[in-house]
């Protein structure tokens, strides 16, 4: 067990029998035994086979020539294509302008074929449509070896390798002439200048479960791994490995729980442990929270969002068609009001509880516009005032905003900026120390304060109080508390969210 998780566990009694208020949430929300939470896992970017697919420049570390190499991926078909569909390739369509591309081959199977002055097609692997694979071909200097699933499934060899170094484009999802465009799923895209062996294929596919990053960094097999795609909801175009971003090109998303989920956990002991932390921090009676993954709240057919927190029961109401992931409460309202998703909470909150303390968890869908994660509306005008808010002017510079409610209006209500990490989930925390208000962000491994503001004032008379107006992303964890928190008691409380009801959704 890693060391913060015992600390928690001895400072908390984290794990041991349930908490009554705990068991009260269970049976208000509706959280049964058989509830589970993933703790590990990742989502798989979808193609929609007319013109999107993933793309970056070429560069020395695609070449092919003279070298071992093991190109991994899963990958989900809905129907058998009746034309070549292109999973991974270095490819510009034409007989001696390209060097090596992976696809699926009408009526024949996953193939990976390869051009030195001419081509050579090795011997294909048969799927069927509807369910998940895993494909690794690997080239030992001699042999090419395919395997499915973990299991060796053909060997071939060919008197020539793989030789042309072109500038050809390297794409994911379609040649990189913009044909042979794939209909589906893929995951995990790993691609090393070295044969993996059978035994570290065998681990890879984890009895159909895979591995994420992580996973494969804990399994020691990042030994010449040159790129790792997760394609997924954190980022479509990451790479783990460092070495080749990727350009999405006509809005690859990712948006389907994928095949590597390789681990999970009881939701009700996940919660359990969570609302004995927050006792054991003495937060109990002054905070009121809302976990927004569907498997720690049980509205996914319903409106009602329930409250857990002993400040009071607060259940909002769910508005607009958002949907429940299993990282979060996905809300697509494309930084605007048009869609109307949105949680509508109790008036009555503005007074008891949205005074001190505020925190959220996000992953932006859009960082071209404004997400507001809590907003109020005072008594004295109708311009929107978000208590915490994320914004962000573009992709390569994203801010994290605080704004503060006022009768002023959106536009005139101070700010406060710094940057953070576009592509995983990140907290945002407020409180008011004193007479400041403190801004608290994880940008990377650690918790910082930003700024502080003074003459931090609520509206006397509130109207209106919601979670996620405005907000264009996965919101997995809401929080807002009656207190006054240090800079070590923020840290606390993100540390044990991180713990419990936040493991698995990769926050930094």
């Amino acid at each position: 067990m890693p060391y913060a998780s015992s600390i928690l566990q001895r400072k908390f009694g984290l794990g041991q029998q349930y908490d009554p208020d705990a068991l009260k949430y269970f049976s208000t929300a509706g959280i049964t035994a058989g509830n589970v939470t993933p703790t590990f896992y990742d989502n798989a970017a979808s193609f929609n086979g007319t013109n999107q697919y993933l793309s970056v420049a070429s560069n020395s570390s695609q070449s092919l020539a003279g070298t071992n190499f093991s190109i991994s991926f899963w990958v989900y078909l809905p129907s058998l294509p009746v034309s070549n569909q292109t999973i991974i390739a270095k490819y510009a369509n034409a007989v001696g302008g390209a060097d090596w591309v992976v696809e699926y081959g009408a009526g024949d199977g996953l193939r990976f074929s390869f051009n030195n002055g001419s081509w050579y097609t090795g011997t294909a692997v048969s799927i069927v449509a509807g369910n998940w694979y895993n494909y690794v071909i690997t080239y030992n200097g001699t042999t090419y070896t395919n395997y499915l699933n973990g299991v060796q499934q053909s060997t071939f060899t060919q008197a020539a390798s793989v030789a042309n170094t072109t500038s050809n484009t390297l794409s994911i999802g379609a040649f990189a002439s913009g044909v042979s465009f794939l209909n589906g799923n893929l995951s995990g895209v790993g691609f090393w200048k070295r044969a993996l062996s059978s035994t570290e294929i065998t681990t890879l596919y984890n009895s159909g479960n895979g591995l994420t990053y992580a996973g494969i960094q804990s399994a020691g097999l990042t030994t010449n791994l040159v790129s790792y795609w997760a394609l997924n909801q954190n980022s479509v175009v990451a790479d783990s490995a460092g070495t080749n971003t990727l350009t999405n090109n006509n809005s690859v998303t990712a948006s389907v729980v994928g095949p590597i989920a390789t681990a999970f956990a009881s939701s009700r002991q996940l919660i359990n442990s969570f609302v004995k932390g927050i006792k054991g921090l003495g937060l109990w009676s002054n905070m009121v929270c809302w976990p927004l993954r569907s498997s720690q709240n049980q509205s996914t057919t319903g409106t009602t969002i329930y409250s857990l927190g002993g400040l009071g029961t607060f259940n909002g109401t769910k508005v607009g068609a958002s949907t429940w992931m299993a990282n979060g409460l996905n809300l697509s309202n494309n930084g605007l009001a048009t869609n109307n998703q949105y949680i509508n909470l109790p008036t009555s909150i503005g007074t008891s509880g949205l005074n001190q303390f505020a925190m959220g968890v996000f992953n932006a869908n859009s960082s071209t516009n404004f997400n507001r994660f809590f907003h109020i509306e005072d008594g004295t005008t109708s311009g929107r005032n978000p208590f915490l808010s994320q914004a962000a002017t573009s992709i390569t510079t994203p801010n994290v905003a605080l704004y503060l409610p006022n009768s002023g209006g959106s536009t005139s209500v101070p700010s406060f900026t710094s940057a953070v990490q576009v592509g995983s989930f990140n907290a945002v925390i407020g409180s008011k120390v004193n007479t400041n208000l403190t801004v608290c962000l994880n940008a990377s491994a650690t918790l910082t304060a930003s700024t502080t503001q003074t003459a931090f004032a609520l509206p006397t008379s509130i109207t209106n109080c919601a979670i996620g107006y405005y907000m264009d992303g996965i919101l997995p964890f809401t929080m807002l508390g009656r207190f006054d928190a240090s800079n070590a008691l923020v840290s606390q409380i993100y540390n044990l969210y991180k713990s419990t009801l936040g493991q698995g959704i990769t926050l930094p």
